[in-house]
């Protein structure tokens, strides 16, 4: 029979190992974004202006909420403890990978709209327009 206190131990030391991982990953990111935020510190939105918002939009708590709402409409319709649950985690990952489905085509359609802008302007520039005039045609 296993000690029940090596089964705690070994728990704590996962549990250690997996929160060295995260931070190991966040850390060089928090880095690199103050970095990279630390040069817009003086820039403003014009007045009148709403601030640049983000051009993709996660719900990181929506497959969650749903898997919430999932098991306990399973619980109220008396169904055992235990298939509830497990409904309702494997709704949450199935929500969850459609949540990163869905991000995943928007950068996907957001990247193929870029290339196209930028074959426009390369091809006005190259044709003798100005920056200017083959940005509104990009833009256009």
């Amino acid at each position: 029979m296993i000690d029940p206190l090596w089964i705690l131990l070994l728990a704590l030391a996962l549990a250690a190992a997996i929160v060295l991982w995260f931070w190991s990953v966040a850390r060089p990111r928090s880095a690199a974004r103050d970095r990279l935020l630390s040069g817009l510190e003086g820039a403003e939105a014009p007045p009148g202006r709403p601030p640049p918002r983000p051009l993709t939009q996660r719900f990181r708590l929506l497959p969650w909420a749903v898997a919430l709402v999932v098991a306990a409409l399973l619980l109220f319709l008396h169904v055992p403890t235990a298939m509830a649950l497990a409904a309702g985690v494997v709704v949450g990952l199935l929500t969850w990978q459609w949540e990163k489905a869905r991000l995943f085509k928007l950068q996907l359609l957001i990247e193929n709209q870029l290339a196209d802008a930028l074959d426009l302007m390369v091809g006005s520039l190259r044709a003798g327009a100005s920056l200017m005039a083959a940005m509104d045609g990009a833009l256009q």
